[in-house]
């Protein structure tokens, strides 16, 4: 499974964070995305995954 797939099936599980998601504009998510990608190993994408979740779900808009 890519990472986008992976990130696309926890957003389906949590309404907030999809909806903050969609507010994104595309070189908003690309970013995001391209921060995930980076990550060498499977662990460290989850745990970003994981990170940009919880920072969707209260509605904060930037990562850094």
């Amino acid at each position: 499974m890519n990472d986008y797939c992976h990130l696309e099936k926890v957003l389906a599980m949590n309404g907030k964070a999809r909806d903050t998601w969609d507010s994104f504009t595309h070189s908003h998510r690309k970013q995001y995305l391209y921060w995930i990608n980076d990550a060498k190993r499977d662990d460290t994408k989850a745990r970003r995954i994981s990170k940009l979740v919880k920072m969707l779900e209260a509605g904060e808009m930037r990562l850094m």
